[in-house]
């Protein structure tokens, strides 16, 4: 699995809109080597235009647009900490920014984690305040291990993604509506990023 760097987690930012936050998180990967300095701010800055990246609770994932791959040198994840918010749509505020450069999938066991890290709360308002990136980094790299619960007779989903108990919300905000359309924030970050 792709291996968040410390060196790509800036805490404590300031963000004064969100094209200055999806600028800030593309220098944090233009700085590692991971794209090609400025051209792929624009293509993330692009994508914005035709599909949210705000998957909720304070998270957003701003990615390039397909047909800019050649814009990326190596596949990279930065993180954007802004404490106190920045709008992100009309009603969202972003704390973390995570920003995507992905040649093609290594990125998605990251992905995964972070989906999973949206059931939990407290570990997503802690990420948003702390001083300290490498809690954000272990944070990221950890594999969530939600108990498997199923309804019964439901059969078990092989997408690996938590189950919870009868009554309880099943999925987190837009994030799950974007993997029931097919579309949106997450959707397509699969070979197409």
């Amino acid at each position: 699995m792709l291996e968040i760097e410390a060196a790509n987690v800036r805490v404590g930012a300031v963000a004064e809109s969100k094209e200055d936050a999806i600028r800030q998180v593309a220098a944090l990967l233009a700085r590692s080597g991971c794209i090609v300095s400025g051209g792929y701010a624009e293509s993330m800055l692009a994508r914005e235009k035709v599909a949210n990246t705000y998957l909720g609770k304070g998270v957003a994932i701003p990615h390039g647009m397909p047909q800019d791959r050649e814009l990326i040198r190596r596949t990279g994840i930065a993180v954007l900490q802004v404490p106190d918010g920045v709008a992100w749509q009309p009603g969202d505020t972003a704390r973390l920014i995570i920003g995507i450069a992905a040649r093609a999938d290594e990125h998605l066991g990251i992905l995964g984690n972070l989906t999973g890290l949206l059931y939990d709360d407290e570990m997503v308002a802690r990420l948003a305040i702390t001083p300290d990136p490498q809690e954000v980094v272990a944070a990221l790299s950890a594999p969530r291990v939600d108990a498997p619960l199923s309804e019964p007779g439901e059969p078990r989903r092989g997408d690996g993604a938590p189950r919870h108990a009868p009554g309880q919300r099943q999925e987190p905000g837009r994030a799950a509506a974007a993997r029931r359309q097919g579309a949106g924030a997450g959707a397509d970050l699969g070979a197409r990023t």
